[in-house]
C-alpha cells in the first residue's frame, strides 16, 4: 500500500495548479491541498475495500479511522476556502491558518503510509 501512495503522490505533484496573474496564491493552493488530499483519500479507501480482510488489524483500524475523520477535515477546509472567497478577504493568514489545522488532524490519523503521503502534500503547500 504504502507503493501506491508513493507513486500517487509523483502523480499529484505534477498535476499542482499553476497560479495565473490575478489570481490569490492562497486559495489557489489550499484547493490543491483538497484536490490532492481527496485523491490519495480516494486511492487509499479504494485499496482498502479492496483487500481490507487480507489487513494486519493495526493497518485496517488506521485505515478505518481515516475513513472516519478524513471526510469532516476535508469539508472543514472546504468550507474555510468558500468563507474566505466569499468574504473577499485580502489578508490570506487565516485561510492559511484552516490549511494548516486540516493537516494537523489528517497528520494524526491513518497507517504510516497515509501519513506520508498528506505530509508530502503539506510540504508541497509550504514550499509554494
Amino acid at each position: 500500500m504504502k507503493r501506491l501512495f508513493v507513486l500517487l503522490f509523483a502523480v499529484l505533484l505534477t498535476s499542482c495548479a499553476t497560479i495565473t496573474p490575478g489570481s490569490d496564491p492562497v486559495v489557489v493552493r489550499a484547493q490543491d491541498v483538497l484536490t490532492n488530499s481527496l485523491s490519495v483519500y480516494e486511492a487509499a479507501m479504494k485499496t482498502h475495500y479492496a483487500i481490507s480482510t487480507q489487513e494486519p488489524p493495526a493497518v485496517y483500524h488506521a485505515t478505518e479511522q481515516v475513513r472516519v475523520v478524513f471526510p469532516k477535515a476535508w469539508r472543514g477546509l472546504r468550507a474555510a476556502i468558500d468563507a474566505y472567497k466569499a468574504s473577499g478577504s485580502k489578508d490570506p493568514e487565516k485561510l492559511r491558518l484552516a490549511v494548516l489545522s486540516f493537516f494537523g488532524e489528517a497528520e494524526q490519523i491513518g497507517p504510516d503510509s497515509w501519513r506520508d503521503a498528506i505530509r508530502l502534500i503539506r510540504k508541497a503547500f509550504e514550499g509554494a
